[in-house]
């Protein structure tokens, strides 16, 4: 084998162990033509392009199978993932002007954004997608007056932030469709077009070194600064929470979040607040029921509690925990016979809910001799 054969082979197992750790980095075939196009001005199909295809057919095959992954197992589907593919380039324009302007000036940045409503009928969230392809039409229309480097960055920004523009359901997609740490990879190319560009204006009007490496280490504060000061937002869960809704108010998220971190210190009546106000935001939360029901199961409100149970079950069918928790409070009241089918549904949607087979088991114990038929583990 030659040497160049062995690297070829070599860079193809760290691309994919590179794409078993985040698929993210499915978009590198794409980014690597275009990159080449940039050096060239032209791809060659036999020396540019052939040889990704092996990197494609890894992208496409892995990709494939966590967009499978994040719908069937993580739950990227329902009713707040329901849109069409007009609703979706709205979002996607969107998000790409987001990023760029939270790029260009980070100010008021949050762990979690307000989610768009894309409405296909508001003229003005047009504006988002239009300005987007009518950028990237000019500055490749411009190529040979302003050079390939500008129309190379946009395009590996946007393509780099394609997979998670909201094309394909991503989880996280349930609380907010742009997220800062998704444009970390895609914002090199536009830092790489910037730095270039300060590049030439200290060359073309700065001729001193030592003014040139001042320039450098100023720059270097400022953002140094900036890092340290937004590195404090993750000093605690209850600090992320509570900042996230200072920016965010109507975060459900957040506030389930923060109440579940607040039941955890012990400050049970701020989590109960915090519970009501996530399902004041939105009503068919069935995370939050759950949650508020065990807080005021601990306050011995347990007739309260099982309402929010039920509450959630209601909302959520196929929510194991809310079964389980209904379970457990009907069985604390002295209701075994109507907790056992409760920790059973848990069981059939959650197989390896080890404590609710534990609790099935000692209600099961204790159920009264009627001489009907013994119910058994996992039965409905």
């Amino acid at each position: 084998m030659s040497r160049a054969a062995l690297f070829y082979l070599l860079a193809l197992l760290l691309f994919v162990a590179a794409m078993a750790a985040k698929t993210s980095m499915c978009v590198m075939p794409a980014a690597t033509l275009l990159l080449l196009w940039f050096r060239n001005g032209t791809l060659s199909f036999r020396q540019d392009v052939l040889p990704t295809a092996p990197f494609f057919i890894v992208a496409l095959g892995m990709g494939a199978i966590t967009v499978w992954l994040e719908k069937t197992h993580v739950g990227a589907q329902g009713a707040d993932y329901a849109f069409s593919f007009w609703q979706r380039l709205l979002i996607a324009g969107h998000a790409v002007w987001f990023y760029l302007g939270k790029l260009l000036w980070p100010a008021r940045l949050s762990f979690i954004y307000p989610r768009l409503e894309p409405d296909v009928k508001a003229w003005a969230q047009w504006l988002y997608p239009a300005a987007a392809l009518a950028v990237s039409f000019t500055l490749w229309h411009r190529r040979k007056q302003l050079g390939r480097g500008p129309v190379t960055a946009l395009l590996f920004f946007i393509g780099t932030l394609a997979p998670l523009l909201g094309f394909v359901n991503v989880y996280f997609m349930r609380y907010s469709f742009v997220c800062d740490h998704w444009a970390y990879l895609a914002s090199l190319g536009p830092i790489a077009l910037a730095s270039a560009g300060l590049a030439q204006l200290t060359d073309r009007f700065c001729q001193k070194p030592e003014l040139k490496a001042a320039l450098a280490g100023a720059l270097l504060l400022t953002l140094f600064a900036l890092t340290r000061q937004r590195a404090a937002l993750y000093a605690d869960v209850e600090t992320l929470w509570r900042t996230t809704i200072a920016e965010n108010p109507d975060s459900w998220v957040a506030h389930t979040n923060l109440g579940n971190a607040l039941f955890r210190r012990g400050d049970v009546t701020q989590a109960v607040s915090c519970f009501m106000r996530a399902i004041e935001l939105k009503p068919d939360l069935a995370e939050a029921h759950t949650s508020l029901g065990v807080a005021l199961a601990s306050q011995g409100h347990v007739r309260e509690a099982i309402a929010e149970f039920k509450r959630a079950v209601r909302v959520a069918p196929d929510y194991a925990e809310a079964y389980y928790d209904l379970g457990v409070a009907l069985d604390q009241t002295g209701r075994p016979d109507e907790a056992i089918p409760k920790f059973q549904t848990a069981l059939r949607l959650k197989p390896g809910f080890v404590v609710a087979k534990m609790r099935l088991r000692a209600a099961l114990s204790r159920r009264p001799h009627d001489g009907s038929a013994p119910l058994t583990l996992g039965s409905n």
